[in-house]
């Protein structure tokens, strides 16, 4: 079971949900991201205070809203506390995707992955690709890619949310042995039609298993 559960430091021991309640203490806005395809709103990004019983070395979270879509949190990200500087100042606050998976059904997404044997392998018997439809800000496939060797690619329609989840929530691609976790995985997005990826997928020889 401990392989299920994420390694979140804001609920140790326990898979967390999306902090839609309010009562998070403060909330400051950070951007806010013109979206052609948001059903004409943008892409918000904001910074909310740590919940009760947080851990020191975490000083909030950062959400990525759809306001387009009656203000939906769609990303959720835990703020890391800045390491302090030789004059005793700290850093700014760094956003982690690697170990916070926020949202309920991303359980369901890792019971199915160690039920196919590919949570805990450590080095695949042959290469095991996921396809991620929808980025948001990049959580779960950079959990993935973390702690998995999934080659995991994700496709996003909107390039609004690709420039979001790089600039604000740290979302970076890596080719096997260059990520965090230990995991082996490499991770790659691109522009483009989930629809038209899933079909292309299925279509495919061999069709990759299809992780979200």
């Amino acid at each position: 079971a401990s392989l299920l559960a994420p390694r979140s430091p804001l609920v140790p021991g326990a898979v967390p949900v999306v902090t839609l309640a309010e009562g998070l203490g403060t909330r400051a806005a950070v951007a806010a991201v013109a979206s052609a395809l948001d059903g004409g709103g943008a892409l918000l990004v904001e910074d909310v205070g740590p919940p009760p019983g947080a851990p020191p070395t975490t000083s909030g979270l950062r959400r990525l809203v759809f306001g387009g879509a009656v203000a939906l949190v769609q990303s959720e990200a835990v703020l890391e506390v800045g390491k302090k500087g030789k004059g005793g100042a700290r850093a700014r606050p760094t956003p982690s995707l690697a170990d916070h998976l926020p949202a309920a059904y991303h359980s369901a997404v890792l019971v199915g992955l160690a039920l196919g044997g590919v949570i805990g392998e450590s080095v695949p018997a042959e290469p095991r690709t996921a396809l991620v439809v929808g980025l948001g800000a990049g959580g779960l496939p950079t959990f993935l890619a973390a702690h998995t060797p999934l080659a995991v690619a994700t496709v996003e329609l909107d390039p609004a949310v690709v420039a979001v989840a790089r600039a604000h929530f740290g979302f970076v691609e890596w080719v096997p042995g260059q990520g965090p976790g230990g995991g082996g995985g490499s991770l790659a997005v691109e522009v483009g039609d989930g629809v038209a990826a899933v079909a292309s997928a299925a279509a495919a020889p061999r069709a990759p298993p299809l992780a979200a």
